[in-house]
């Protein structure tokens, strides 16, 4: 199978939604619609008030179901950080039915640790794709990620068959690039500036 160009961005999306603020949902619930042939997407959901993060800080968080004897706890684990990121691209308009966007690149080392992280946590079985569903079920949201501003979830998404492929193929790790959404363009603007530190 020929390799994609180097140039794609896989979508892993970020939404703008401030707790701190005093806002206390996403009332909408975005499917996954990929944009077009070089792009993959993740479905989202409604974000949840879980992660936290210190000041002045952006970071990807994993929120997935773990079984514990014979109970069953949603769990977190922090597979982003700031220092993850290679390279960080200018905030982009929203545009042809896609939101503000981040381009950005990992690290290898990030991409392999952010890859293994994910299997081991279930994200990539066919347990974990397509299952965040807090939405439906905030006592049971499943397999989300969350994207995390000043302490604030941003954004919450589920994982995609594309880019589970993906990463179960390894070609993410080989080319980990990919987009974080917003909401707002100010908040996409806002997560790059933090990127770039």
């Amino acid at each position: 199978m020929p390799r994609r160009l180097t140039s794609r961005r896989r979508v892993l999306g970020i939404c703008g939604l401030g707790l701190a603020g005093g806002l206390a949902g996403c009332s909408q619930f975005q499917s996954a619609q990929p944009a077009d042939d070089d792009e993959r997407t993740t479905e989202t959901m409604t974000p949840t008030a879980t992660a936290t993060a210190t000041a002045g800080t952006v970071k990807i968080v994993a929120s997935y179901p773990e079984q514990d004897d014979e109970t069953t706890a949603q769990r977190q684990q922090t597979v982003l950080t700031e220092d993850d990121f290679a390279s960080v691209g200018s905030a982009q308009e929203a545009g042809q039915g896609r939101p503000p966007r981040v381009p950005v690149t990992l690290t290898d080392a990030a991409a392999e640790d952010f890859v293994a992280a994910l299997r081991e946590r279930g994200f990539t079985s066919g347990e974990g794709v397509s299952a965040c569903r807090y939405e439906s079920n905030p006592d049971d949201p499943g397999y989300c990620l969350h994207t995390v501003v000043d302490g604030d979830i941003v954004y919450t998404a589920g994982m995609s068959t594309g880019l589970a492929e993906m990463m179960e193929s390894g070609e993410f790790s080989e080319n980990p690039a990919f987009v974080l959404q917003t909401r707002t363009f100010s908040k996409a603007e806002e997560i790059a500036a933090a990127l770039r530190g």
